[in-house]
């Protein structure tokens, strides 16, 4: 049932696009430790979900039974007749890009019950959601994002690989070499885009999974507090018989495929050239996706991973590539295995090479590792210990409170001068539609926003001014044309021969702070 309201207690509002228990995958790992963590500060915690797009709709049972595991309360949104149209016209429009995540009713029930909670915290899994916080009122609750990973980058790379692998089912035969090169993704020179730090500069803090990622979004954002929390799981007992093959815990993602293909191509062969009787064991959904071959058993999906770890010598991460943390390597190092991975990978993982894990710079350092392993009991189970010790110091649960505590506090700072330059600017012109002035007869003008209201603006204006253009922060917009006008970008609006810009857009706080601080005076700027 609902967990009832505490009355004095903190509230959080907090979006997951799916629901998120039981735990099936590490995105879910993530938001169920999160979720915890605000329970534990003493958090009163509403957590809204989806059913957009999802096959697996959670029954009224379902969500029950989730509310009584993590003490919360749950909603869960079911999309309105027209939100399908939306996505995909915006897809077909302007491309693939965050706002299409939020149809129109996603946000109608996040609105609502922001206003009916009133949180302290809203806290958004993903950036692809960061409409949903960029539309609130100003002055509601300190705003975070947990970003799991630069998904924009994990979307590059996908994409990289779409071209060059196989169809499903994979068949690691034909994978073209250049495909398993250690180098690929660096050679490739894949970077995150703008659009997704400018989304993470929306939000009062950031909580990145690894420090790499926040580093990086300290680097290309401005405003927003940036924190690392990386993903906690407790530690297992670490008993087991241990002595079975390696196993790889294998998602159906094509980064995964290409792991496979280069543990199958590269790896595999060079040990049992040494020892014929090794193989891998595969388990998870990737094994869906490709097809067996000598040396490696494909499992598929397994009820409990702790039995898979418990007899496993040690663990395999054949990744080339990835972004966030590699979740499974965490819980095969919480499980006392250590991890062989690639040097690449490992640099998001906290192995260290020889301590609790053995790093390669390539197939033949690899297949070694493996083998050294493989051959070595004692010394894998002392490597083991090593890992489960790491986790259990840095990857605790029992730290997450302090470290989430920490996130806010910063954000929390962060949305004290946000609040403060919103009322700076809000001010002024909440007075100035009070007014009711609207003085632009006879004026060159660009509206900016392409949107329904900027259409709306240029019909108010009609013929009684010259609208030379519509300018607009989104780049896959400039260029095109609205109602037989360019499309400019911000940083063209000086090379603009106009006398005022008339703001029609629901972001026109931001939008008239951004002006500002590019030079446009207030008697320049009108608001729609």
């Amino acid at each position: 049932m609902a967990i009832a309201n505490r009355v004095d207690a903190p509230r959080a509002l907090v979006f997951f696009p799916y629901l998120p228990h039981p735990v099936r995958d590490g995105a879910q790992a993530r938001c169920t430790a999160m979720l915890r963590g605000l329970v534990a500060l003493g958090y009163d915690v509403t957590l809204l979900v989806s059913v957009m797009g999802r096959s697996d709709i959670p029954s009224a049972a379902d969500v029950r039974d989730a509310e009584d595991a993590l003490g919360l309360t749950i909603h869960v949104h079911t999309p309105g007749p027209g939100d399908h149209s939306f996505i995909s016209g915006i897809g077909l429009v302007y491309g693939t890009g965050f706002e299409g995540h939020t149809p129109p009713s996603l946000f109608r029930t996040f609105r609502s019950l922001a206003a009916a909670i009133r949180p302290d915290v809203v806290l958004v899994n993903y950036g692809y959601w960061a409409t949903l916080v960029q539309r609130l009122e100003p002055s509601c609750a300190v705003r975070l994002v947990d970003m799991h990973d630069l998904v924009s980058l994990h979307v590059a790379m996908s994409n990289a690989l779409a071209t060059v692998l196989p169809q499903r089912p994979l068949d690691p035969r034909s994978v073209p070499d250049s495909a398993l090169r250690e180098d690929f993704f660096r050679t490739a020179r894949l970077q995150a885009s703008q659009y997704e730090f400018d989304a993470y500069d929306s939000f009062d803090g950031t909580i990145a999974i690894s420090a790499q990622e926040a580093a990086l979004v300290r680097a290309h954002t401005r405003r927003t507090s940036v924190a690392q929390v990386p993903m906690m799981i407790a530690p297992g007992s670490g008993s087991g018989p241990h002595d079975g093959p390696p196993v790889f815990v294998m998602s159906d993602t094509l980064l995964n495929q290409q792991g496979y293909a280069y543990l199958v191509r590269h790896v595999v062969p060079r040990v049992r050239a040494i020892d014929p009787a090794f193989s891998v064991r595969v388990v998870g959904t990737g094994c869906r996706a490709v097809l067996p071959a000598d040396g490696v058993e494909l499992v598929g999906p397994v009820d409990s991973l702790a039995d898979e770890y418990s007899r496993a010598r040690f663990a395999i991460c054949p990744l080339i590539g990835g972004t966030g943390q590699q979740v499974k390597v965490i819980e095969a190092m919480a499980h006392a295995l250590p991890v062989v991975a690639l040097d690449d990978l490992a640099a998001r993982s906290p192995l260290v090479h020889g301590v609790n894990a053995l790093r390669a710079a390539d197939a033949d350092a690899f297949a070694a590792s493996c083998h050294t392993l493989w051959s070595d009991a004692g010394y894998a189970r002392r490597l083991g210990q090593a890992a489960r010790e790491t986790v259990s110091n840095d990857f605790n649960p029992g730290n997450l409170p302090s470290m989430l505590g920490a996130a806010i506090a910063d954000a929390r700072a962060a949305a004290r001068a946000r609040m403060a330059q919103a009322e700076e600017v809000v001010g002024p012109v909440r007075r100035f539609l009070a007014s009711g002035e609207w003085d632009i007869d006879g004026q060159r003008v660009a509206i900016y926003g392409t949107g329904s209201l900027g259409q709306r603006c240029r019909s108010r204006i009609g013929g009684s001014s010259d609208v030379v253009a519509f300018v607009d922060s989104d780049q896959r917009k400039n260029g095109l044309q609205v109602d037989g006008l360019p499309v400019v970008s911000p940083n063209r609006l000086s090379e603009l021969d106009v006398d005022l810009v008339v703001v029609a857009s629901m972001y026109w706080p931001q939008i008239l702070n951004n002006l500002r601080n590019a030079g446009w005076n207030d008697a320049r700027v009108r608001v729609f």
